[in-house]
């Protein structure tokens, strides 16, 4: 088919980029300008046989380029060989499902407010061979002609050169597919966004915030963490990272050790630290996660010590270790971008426990973070979007970050001690909390042992 008879859509589309993408082409691949033509039909090709219900999709998000960033993006990663249903996950409150490997057809419900994450990975040769980059493209495309709205990259860092063969495939989801999400998979480094003339990535996942939040849970000291988000909160609004208490195969230990030594801890002795109390090896601990292939495996609800108290029948302990569940997901939604849960988690399983009406403390997990996700999504406040800092709470024991829009500020508040807390916010305003809808002071708020609170004013 000659370019002459193709649809005015593809054609505005294609018209906009062509300059640079033809540029970023043939730069990579050796002037090889009957291999380009290739790759435009096939682009064609692609965008002619897109579902309808697809291309409307794609109109609508075209008009809301950045609606990804939206708090109401709530992410959840199903395990390998677990069944998904829509259903539960709709009451979760969950809009992205992510897929793992060989989980078989991709269910398309875009329309419906659910979107579908599909991982795919690429390999060495798409950077330097047309023809494989020509069908790496090809695939990727009929990926979402089938129903994914997003495609996790993997083994992105094996590319000899990333950002071109990035670029391009955004150029080319941009083109065929407007309404589709490139995201960069583990270990994404922060240059894979682009730049925001030339965007790459749409989102990344944070490979290393899981063992941040890990690490804070099992020191109850707040400087690292308190580190690591004045580094993430950054002016660049445009870039959202997808956050996660644990990553797909478990936490890495990938911590600033550098930053930890000026605070006295040397790097062998305190990893050894984390994986005994977290695998429940130290006095006392209540975690039950497991150490295997270096990493730390075990649900949120097994590290938290709900397993340990569900098998001892301790109802103190049960009640801390819910404490502790709860605060780690409301400070993971209060990050920006958006987060992402790990199936299970959302109702307080135990690792290795299949599907089963949840206990008590699992309704509990479950009611506190469906109105947690109701809350996110209601409020622009949580934005990646919004400008975000922390607060000094004048109290070591207690994090506070600030959120605002032009319209509100959030001020989120988390106890990680066992002692009730009082944060010292040097705010007289009135403040809403947004979780039990109660009318509070901002100066001093008394926080019980491992609670948080999101409390909300109108600018």
């Amino acid at each position: 088919m000659n370019r002459s008879d193709w649809k005015m859509e593809f054609s505005s589309r294609l018209r906009r980029r062509e300059d640079e993408l033809r540029w970023l082409y043939l730069e990579a691949f050796s002037d090889d300008y009957w291999a380009y033509e290739y790759f435009i039909a096939m682009l064609y090709r692609r965008w002619d046989s897109r579902p309808e219900r697809f291309k409307r999709l794609d109109r609508a998000r075209e008009e809301a380029p950045r609606w990804y960033l939206s708090p109401g993006l709530i992410g959840m990663r199903l395990g390998r060989g677990e069944n998904w249903d829509a259903d539960h996950i709709a009451r979760c409150g969950v809009t992205c499902l992510f897929l793992p490997d060989g989980a078989g057809g991709v269910p398309a419900r875009g329309e419906e407010g659910l979107s579908v994450c599909l991982p795919f990975r690429l390999e060495k040769a798409c950077g330097e061979n047309p023809t494989a980059f020509n069908d790496l493209t090809d695939s990727l495309l009929q990926c979402v002609n089938q129903g994914a709205d997003a495609l996790c990259l993997e083994n992105v860092p094996s590319l000899p050169k990333p950002h071109p063969v990035l670029r391009m495939l955004r150029l080319a989801c941009e083109t065929v597919c407007p309404s589709a999400l490139l995201i960069g998979g583990e270990g994404a480094d922060p240059s894979w966004f682009g730049t925001e003339q030339k965007p790459e990535c749409h989102l990344l996942f944070d490979g290393k915030m899981d063992a941040v939040l890990w690490h804070t849970a099992a020191t109850r000291d707040l400087r690292l963490l308190s580190h690591e988000l004045e580094r993430r909160f950054s002016p660049h609004r445009e870039r959202a990272f997808l956050y996660s208490l644990r990553g797909q195969d478990g936490v890495r230990w990938d911590l600033d050790y550098g930053f930890l030594f000026g605070l006295g801890q040397m790097e062998t002795p305190h990893r050894q630290y984390l994986n005994d109390y977290l695998t429940g090896n130290w006095p006392d601990s209540p975690a039950r996660g497991e150490w295997k292939d270096g990493r730390l495996r075990g649900s949120v609800s097994s590290l938290c010590g709900l397993k340990a108290a569900r098998e001892t029948g301790d109802p103190e302990a049960a009640e801390k270790a819910v404490r502790l569940h709860l605060l780690l997901h409301a400070l993971l939604y209060t990050l920006g971008g958006a987060p992402v849960l790990q199936s299970g988690d959302e109702s307080a399983r135990d690792t290795g426990e299949t599907w089963a009406e949840p206990d008590a403390a699992g309704r509990r997990v479950y009611s506190a973070i469906q109105r947690m996700h109701a809350v996110r999504a209601e409020n622009p406040a949580f934005s990646a979007r919004a400008d975000a800092w922390l607060w000094d709470t004048e109290n070591e024991a207690v994090l506070g970050i600030g959120r605002r829009t032009a319209n509100e500020q959030l001020l989120a508040l988390f106890n990680f001690s066992d002692e009730t807390q009082t944060a010292w916010t040097l705010d007289p305003n009135d403040y809403q909390n947004l979780v039990t809808g109660e009318r509070t002071d901002g100066g001093s708020v008394l926080l019980p042992p491992g609670e948080f609170r999101w409390l909300l004013r109108r600018c």
